[in-house]
């Protein structure tokens, strides 16, 4: 009984024999990579929107616009003050990490310590300047209060960026996920209500922030601590690699902040053309739309450091195989949502939001489009940065942003959140289709093949069942939601069935049910 136990439990921990592009690209680890970023990253998100609709429902559209305003500029400096040292660090630590212990601590210590005192100098500079950004910018002085309360979450931000980017060299994404995705947002949520009872209102939200970021930084040290215990010895001497890091980060980071800034800087100008309730109900409909990165977002996560592995080590063929799986199963994750927002954006904004967003309806179809296309192309922002063309990613993103705030400035003042939904849109679909031919033009990889015919079916199938049963369905806003989540996943999952799926699709199948299988049965072990 004990041998035959054990011969299937070694069964089950067995994962399926791969040989060729399997064994180079490691797609057992790029499934787990995924699935955990996934939660992570999907938990960390749905605790970010419910910490939102509180701040929202509990200070109301004005209240909400001046935070949402002071949340914005921390997420554009968080892209400034790294200055691409996130992105560099997976880049040089991937290729030192088993090989060069004390360029491996330079690489790490190094950007973090860069990190920080450029998000400490961004901090004070808006600190000192808050009142004239208020008085002159947006013309409402109680703006000065929110950029000063948020001033310490710069610096700590930035850290946070940069210690997760290390964490995940070593392929293990529970770590980022935690420090940057789950820590911040349940400290939010469960900070903000006692300290809204205790009489701070705006300032509640603020300070449930800032706390938040402290945590997420103290135990992102403790990780790398963990994850490295090497670099932490005294005796260790390191050399210095400023240049090499900033000759890398500085493009990457100008092309990452150019790429954030085509969805970002439309709710600036929002609050500069319009009123501070327009910023609100805005910033409601960006928390839905950027859901579809965030699914995609999971795959990148292990994506970058596989892609700068496999080059390093000039797996040319597995690095355009890996391209694209990631793409594929982007669409997979994303297009069942992406149906919902724009078959039923005015029940999916009332049902999150409740009244009084419902004009959101549009810019939330509008910028769903500009994100399918964007989706559709690929990770061609990482397939850039880590096999060393990143200055050419920097010159894609620097057409796209001109364009994007072209249109923003031309129709924003006259359209209101439409305008700065279309600018928004055109700048994610021009920068994806200029990196996608870029990506085609350098390495010679399409992300894809034969395989999206199938796709493409499935889509047609799904988008045609919804679009024709909408109608059918009962006029109460949750069924209505509900029924049509339920018709465009269960659809699109039913075409793909239908066609088949592809040998990779069928070994993530595999993979999932023998670590499921292998879960339930330590559990079983561990019952008894």
């Amino acid at each position: 009984m004990q041998a035959s136990s054990q011969n299937k439990t070694q069964d089950i921990e067995e994962p399926p024999v791969q040989s060729g592009l399997w064994t180079d690209i490691a797609l057992d680890r790029f499934i787990s990579g995924t699935g955990i970023a996934l939660f992570g990253r999907v938990v960390g998100r749905f605790l970010f929107v419910l910490t939102q609709i509180i701040f929202a429902r509990y200070l109301g559209p004005e209240e909400f616009g001046l935070y949402a305003l002071g949340w914005t500029m921390l997420q554009m400096a968080s892209i400034i003050a790294p200055l691409g040292l996130d992105k560099a660090v997976i880049r040089y630590a991937t290729k030192y990490w088993k090989t060069n212990t004390a360029d491996l601590k330079g690489v790490i210590f190094q950007s973090i310590g860069i990190s920080l005192l450029s998000g400490t100098s961004l901090g004070v500079l808006l600190y000192l300047t808050a009142p004239i950004i208020a008085r002159d910018i947006f013309h409402n002085d109680q703006i000065a209060q929110v950029i000063r309360g948020l001033s310490p979450a710069f610096t700590l931000f930035t850290a946070v960026k940069v210690i997760a980017a290390s964490t995940r060299v070593t392929q293990r994404m529970r770590y980022a996920v935690v420090i940057e995705d789950l820590l911040p947002s349940s400290t939010s949520l469960f900070l903000f209500i006692p300290l809204l009872l205790l009489g701070y209102g705006l300032s509640a939200a603020i300070k449930s922030v800032v706390i938040g970021y402290l945590l997420s930084f103290i135990i992102g040290i403790l990780a790398l601590r963990r994850l490295f215990p090497e670099i932490f010895a005294q005796q260790l001497k390191t050399r210095l690699l400023l240049r090499k890091l900033i000759s890398f980060s500085l493009p990457s980071w100008l092309a990452g902040a150019f790429t954030l800034f085509i969805i970002w800087i439309n709710r600036l100008l929002i609050g500069v053309f319009r009123p501070e309730s327009e910023v609100g109900i805005y910033q409601a409909v960006s928390q839905i739309t950027q859901l579809f990165p965030l699914l995609t977002s999971s795959i990148a996560y292990i994506f970058s450091p596989m892609i700068a592995d496999l080059f390093h080590r000039n797996k040319h063929e597995e690095v355009r195989e890996l391209y694209l799986i990631s793409t594929k199963w982007g669409l997979y994750m994303s297009l069942p949502l992406i149906l919902i927002a724009v078959l039923v954006p005015g029940e999916l904004l009332q049902v999150i939001f409740r009244n009084g967003y419902s004009t959101g309806t549009t810019p939330l179809i509008i910028i769903s489009l500009g994100q399918l296309v964007s989706i559709t192309s690929g990770f061609v922002g990482w397939m850039m940065m880590m096999t060393g063309r990143h200055v050419k990613w920097f010159w894609v993103t620097t057409i796209t942003i001109c364009v994007s705030l072209g249109v923003n400035i031309i129709l924003t003042p006259q359209m209101g959140m439409n305008g700065a939904a279309i600018a928004t849109s055109v700048g994610l679909s021009l920068l994806s289709i200029i990196g996608l031919f870029q990506v085609r033009s350098d390495l010679g990889f399409w992300p894809y093949d034969k395989r999206y015919y199938k796709i493409l079916i499935a889509i047609c199938i799904s988008s045609g069942i919804a679009f024709v049963t909408r109608s059918w369905l009962p006029d109460d806003t949750i069924l209505r939601l509900l029924g049509i989540a339920l018709i465009s996943t269960g659809t699109f999952s039913l075409g793909l069935f239908l066609t088949g799926f592809d040998a990779e699709d069928l070994l993530a199948f595999q993979l999932m049910k023998s670590w499921l299988s292998k879960s339930l049965l330590k559990g079983k072990h561990g019952g008894q």
